[in-house]
């Protein structure tokens, strides 16, 4: 599940493959990433919103038998790095259309 979840992350934010083998390495990718300074920023917020997005799904699987949609899981780490980076940017407004297409400039 994390690993079709990383997939569609990457694929959407223009970047190679997402492989992570600790919290640290998914960390800091987005020092490592070739984005412009905005997208670095959103990335950056986005892999902070999948995280919690795939721990809350585990927790929810392990703990109260929820079943895992991961379509839901990527809707919600859209819509939560929309409201996050929307509200909190300085840079120029945002819509929805740009955000899922990942064009911030």
């Amino acid at each position: 599940m994390a690993a079709i979840v990383w997939d569609h992350v990457s694929r959407w934010c223009k970047v190679p493959p997402i492989f992570g083998f600790s919290v640290r390495d998914v960390s800091d990718l987005h020092k490592s990433i070739k984005l412009g300074v905005v997208e670095k920023e959103a990335f950056h917020g986005i892999v902070i919103i999948a995280c919690w997005e795939i721990w809350k799904a585990k927790n929810e699987k392990v703990f109260a038998g929820k079943e895992v949609k991961i379509e839901e899981i990527i809707g919600y780490i859209k819509l939560f790095a929309f409201l996050w980076y929307k509200h909190r940017s300085k840079k120029r407004p945002l819509d929805w259309s740009s955000w899922c297409k990942f064009e911030l400039m």
